[in-house]
């Protein structure tokens, strides 16, 4: 694959445009995130129990501090069922 490949893929996955025409925005307009960026909003019984445990403990974790787009797939358990999170010792702070 060459360069062209990879233009044409990010232009039919709805990504920016690679000279930047589209990196400035209008008076009042907000862009969002691209289609291939979006995550969906973490939710689920494994998730929720997780949440209140750390919230409980008050322990925190790389995942929130780093606002990773992909905590609900780690704490929700996947498809394993095993959530998982990474805990910060010495503070909030990463």
């Amino acid at each position: 694959p060459g360069l062209e490949d990879f233009v044409r893929e990010r232009a039919t996955l709805g990504a920016p445009p690679i000279n930047g025409e589209r990196l400035k925005r209008k008076k009042g307009e907000r862009l969002g995130l691209p289609p291939w960026l979006r995550t969906d909003i973490p939710v689920g019984e494994n998730y929720v129990r997780l949440k209140k445990s750390l919230r409980k403990l008050k322990l925190n974790t790389v995942c929130e501090e780093a606002r990773c787009p992909n905590v609900g797939e780690c704490w929700g358990g996947g498809e394993g069922g095993t959530a998982t999170a990474t805990i910060m010792l010495l503070g909030d702070s990463c």
